[in-house]
Parts: C-alpha cells; structure tokens; sequence
C-alpha cells in the first residue's frame, strides 16, 4: 500500500527541481501575476520598446511581491517552459483562476 501513495505525490521536492527553482505553488501565483500585468501592458499600446521597458520594471515589483529575485523568476519561467509538464501542470490552475475572474468582471 506504501508504493500507491508515492507516485501520487506531487509536491515540489517530488519534481525534483532544481535548489534555484522556484517551486510550483508559488510559481502559480507569480505567473497570474505576470499574466494580468502582460495583459495590462499590451492594452496601452506602446512601442515595442516602451513595452519591454515597462515589463521590465512590472517583473521586477512583482519578483518583490513574492520575494524572489527577478532573474530567479524569470529563470524559473525559463525552466518550466523547457520542462512541458511541469509548466502545464503549473498554469492550468492559473489560466482557470483567470478565466474564473474574467468570467465574473462579465
């Protein structure tokens, strides 16, 4: 019965990830950070430039909401997409936590 309940388990230390790796739980609450201000960026329309300029900083507040390092986060993101089922494991609750909010802003 002992070995049911190890494949089950699905914490972070299971994944094995990386000691520099921001684990998942609160890689979900950073990406619907990032997604929200990607999505507030893109509706002011700026220059590609202005664009990058801005996200830079916004990646930077929002590291220190979470209390990461902004090259942590993003080379965490940059693990997690080289890595498809982590990543998809990690955003599906996030992109239903968001299409739940969109759906009550309707």
């Amino acid at each position: 019965m002992f070995f049911l309940a190890i494949p089950a388990c699905t914490s972070d230390s299971a994944k094995n990830l990386p000691k520099d790796i921001i684990g998942e739980d609160k890689m979900k609450e950073i990406y619907k950070d990032v997604f929200i201000t990607e999505s507030a960026v893109l509706e002011l329309h700026l220059l590609p430039d202005s664009t990058k300029k801005l996200m830079q900083v916004r990646y930077e507040q929002i590291a220190l909401r979470h209390h990461v390092k902004r090259k942590q986060m993003l080379r965490t993101m940059q693990y997690y997409s080289r890595h498809p089922q982590i990543l998809s494991e990690t955003l599906q609750p996030v992109i239903d936590s968001l299409s739940a909010m969109e759906a009550r802003l309707k």
